[in-house]
């Protein structure tokens, strides 16, 4: 496990630099060596997956669960990575919603699948939560969809590996992004999103 995380940081390492802060030294931090390597492969012209590969995706995953695959991947806030997701439930107007979600890397081959829920408070108006993570239905009620899903993005993309679900919540304490500022970002934020998000909140 120790080889896996020296392995990732290492990678880390190269696209965010060490101990600069993103808040308090904003202009050291866009002007280092490692932010503008992060931009240039965050650029379209970069994207290590091919537009015809992920297209396929899409298309064999909607056709599997007889749904419609969004790519909701926000480029104007330098998402790490290509994230589509699709929803669970029968009805996008109800409440409770669970989606389900596929983050593939552009900074490396690796991918995290994993299940959002979102509930709707009518009578307030807006959300109970912000959108959360569900490890229990993703082990449960949704345990087949994301061995499906798993399966397809090794099958057709090639040399794609899952991200160690143990290292997404580590701390890299000397990085910073954007709002999150050293002692707080995440091999979650290094590789994928600067938090859980969904359209369909």
């Amino acid at each position: 496990m120790k080889v896996d995380f020296d392995n990732y940081s290492a990678t880390a390492y190269t696209f965010y630099p060490k101990n600069i802060s993103p808040i308090q030294d904003l202009d050291k931090y866009l002007d280092s060596t490692e932010y503008k390597k992060l931009l240039s492969f965050l650029s379209q012209d970069k994207d290590i997956y091919g537009t015809d590969d992920l297209s396929s995706i899409m298309d064999e995953i909607g056709l599997e669960f007889d749904s419609v695959v969004e790519d909701v991947t926000v480029p104007s806030w330098h998402d790490r990575c290509i994230n589509l997701q699709f929803l669970l439930n029968s009805r996008e107007n109800e409440s409770k919603k669970n989606v389900a979600c596929i983050n593939l890397s552009k900074l490396d081959r690796v991918y995290l699948v994993y299940i959002l829920e979102v509930e709707y408070d009518e009578k307030l108006n807006r959300l109970k939560y912000l959108p959360r993570r569900n490890k229990l239905l993703e082990s449960t009620e949704f345990n087949s969809h994301i061995t499906t899903i798993k399966w397809i993005l090794e099958n057709r993309l090639e040399n794609m590996r899952e991200f160690p679900d143990d290292l997404i919540d580590r701390i890299l304490p000397d990085i910073g992004f954007q709002d999150i500022d050293l002692g707080r970002f995440t091999m979650f934020n290094c590789f994928f999103l600067n938090n859980f998000t969904t359209r369909f909140a």
